[in-house]
């Protein structure tokens, strides 16, 4: 089980980090989280929808590695993969943001101290002499990126949500035998309603720059091929996918 730890010089002077990416973790994920400023990148790798979080209401963009709970059918364990990007809430583990605990007007570094990536014996040291290395700041820099794409992604969505773009859908897939089973709590992109917007909204958007991450999201549905690539070489073939819209 993950242990998250605001990262504090006082308490984690002695740890060390392996720079490796945590493939044992990204293995065990079938969606990984995605900001709108990395659509374009993750879009050659993986297809993209909105989630909505069921606990919180909020909606994000994911990046789907399976069709199955708790798998990836993209990578293993070992890292053999055949993926042109990584998006940053993975490459990042054993890293994550968090509420201070001191200040809770901040966002800070946690560390799951239980990662098999972290030691006080082999690595890169985080702190030297309570300051944090030149290494721990590279990760705090792409940590603030991550969260400044997290802000972006936000804005991004209430601007479509406002337009009505987005369009909860359902995933029908079929094996060969013919037996069908459903994939929900998708979402996409409502292309009906995106080629019926008025000039001015769409402008909006073009201003705003989300037409790329737009064209990204919806481009990405190609790498569906990839997912069903994946499944057949695990044993689980896949005759065909199709995309439901869900009426309310």
């Amino acid at each position: 089980m993950s242990d998250f730890q605001p990262v504090k010089p006082e308490q984690h002077e002695k740890l060390k980090l392996d720079p490796s990416l945590d493939w044992e973790f990204i293995a065990r994920q079938h969606q990984l989280e995605v900001t709108v400023t990395e659509a374009q990148q993750a879009a050659s790798s993986f297809p993209l929808f909105f989630i909505k979080n069921s606990e919180t209401g909020t909606t994000s963009i994911a990046a789907i590695t399976s069709f199955v709970m708790d798998s990836n059918v993209l990578t293993d364990d070992k890292g053999e993969h055949q993926l042109a990007y990584v998006p940053l809430a993975a490459s990042l583990r054993p890293f994550a943001l968090g509420i201070d605990p001191d200040n809770d007007k901040n966002i800070i570094p946690y560390l799951d101290v239980t990662s098999n990536l972290v030691s006080e014996s082999q690595g890169e040291a985080l702190f030297n002499d309570g300051k944090a290395t030149p290494f721990f700041q590279r990760y705090n820099q792409q940590l603030e990126q991550f969260y400044l794409g997290q802000l972006e992604t936000g804005k991004f969505i209430k601007a479509l949500e406002a337009l009505d773009l987005i369009q909860p859908i359902e995933l029908e897939i079929t094996i060969p035998s013919g037996k069908k089973s459903t994939l929900k709590g998708l979402c996409h992109l409502n292309e009906k309603a995106l080629n019926a917007l008025v000039e001015q909204d769409q402008q909006n958007l073009l201003n705003q720059g989300y037409f790329a991450a737009i064209f990204a999201m919806l481009s990405s549905m190609t790498q569906l091929n990839r997912l069903i690539q994946g499944h057949t070489k695990l044993g689980e073939p896949i005759s065909g996918i199709n995309i439901v819209p869900v009426t309310a």
